[in-house]
């Protein structure tokens, strides 16, 4: 009888560290996926020259397209709606869910990426304003 105690609680125990590990996985895949994306925006913003609404539809247009949408935020630092020359910081925050017995917790995700706002443009785009370029933020295949 004690052979099949053991038993049940070596299978038990190979299960949780089984799921464990898939779930590991999983948080790394999400992470490494999140980093790649806030690279993307860093650098769709220096073409684009700040945080535009194109750059946060493409955002959260990647993140939907690797299934981390729903409590995935940005964050640019220093905020503002004109970043040509300057330098900047994105930061995506994302709530990864993680399913436990007995309920759903969510671990935080936070990857930054730096960069510099380079996207050349002509005076005359500079002073209308219209120095856009649309983002290329990946959708697929990071």
């Amino acid at each position: 009888m004690d052979q099949y105690i053991a038993g049940v609680i070596s299978i038990f125990a190979l299960a949780i560290t089984m799921l464990s590990g898939m779930a590991l996985a999983g948080a790394e895949q999400a992470r490494a996926t999140l980093s790649a994306i806030t690279t993307m925006a860093s650098k769709d913003m220096a073409v684009d020259g700040g945080y535009t609404a194109q750059v946060r539809a493409a955002i959260e247009a990647a993140l939907a397209a690797h299934g981390l949408q729903g409590s995935a935020t940005a964050v640019v630092t220093p905020a503002g709606p004109d970043y040509y020359g300057q330098t900047y910081t994105v930061t995506i925050d994302y709530q990864l869910p993680v399913i436990l017995p007995g309920g759903d917790i969510t671990v935080p995700l936070s990857t930054s990426a730096p960069g510099v706002s380079t996207y050349p443009c002509t005076a005359a785009e500079a002073s209308a304003g219209g120095c856009a370029a649309p983002p290329v933020i990946s959708a697929g295949g990071l």
